[in-house]
């Protein structure tokens, strides 16, 4: 078994730029709806992660798709799109990605430069950038068919890991401009405060 600690952003930014999709994981596991009454498939509204250190928490309208959670990765939708009900009519159309890696405790969070160039992303725009916590817009490449190149990305610091988010918008949707800094800024903040 690996364990990835590391004691600077770089070896965790290579490994976040695969946005959880190595070992066969990736968006295809996404469960578009869940067959009636098999309550153990329904999406979840939070979940535990990273060994406990963390408390993922979905923004508005989202949730969690049980059958793509694994220990330091998940993907989210609209609760609607994964079986459950409708819970946000404003929320902008979507797919989430969210990893999370061990780092060094007080190890510093890569930045956006760092993490444009381990992803293959340009042109960046619209980035606000602090100490422990990043958010920006960005082109690079799609996870899957069907979804833009053009994306939201965020990243912070929290209980020695570093948690990782895109948000994906189907190719050719109108864009979601703020909105989609408001999920990506919403699901940081709510699963920061939920893991204190």
């Amino acid at each position: 078994m690996t364990t990835w600690t590391c004691k600077g952003p770089l070896t965790a930014l290579a490994l976040l730029a695969l946005s959880g999709c190595e070992a066969g994981q990736g968006f295809g596991t996404l469960s578009l709806r869940s067959p009636e009454g098999a309550e153990d498939t329904l999406p979840l509204a939070r979940a535990r992660m990273s060994g406990g250190a963390i408390m993922l928490v979905p923004p508005s309208g989202f949730c969690i798709d049980r059958a793509s959670i694994d220990k330091d990765f998940a993907l989210l939708a609209h609760c609607e799109a994964l079986g459950g009900p409708v819970t946000d009519l404003n929320a902008p159309l979507g797919v989430i990605s969210v990893s999370m890696l061990p780092v060094a405790p007080d190890g510093p969070l890569p930045t956006i430069t760092e993490i444009a160039r381990a992803a293959a992303l340009n042109e960046i725009s619209d980035a606000s950038e602090g100490p422990a916590q990043l958010v920006f817009h960005a082109r690079g490449p799609a996870p899957q068919e069907g979804l833009s190149e053009r994306h939201w990305r965020g990243a912070m610091l929290l209980n020695d890991r570093m948690v990782g988010v895109a948000f994906y918008e189907p190719a050719g949707a109108r864009a979601a401009g703020r909105a989609g800094r408001a999920v990506v800024t919403s699901l940081l903040e709510r699963t920061r405060a939920a893991s204190k």
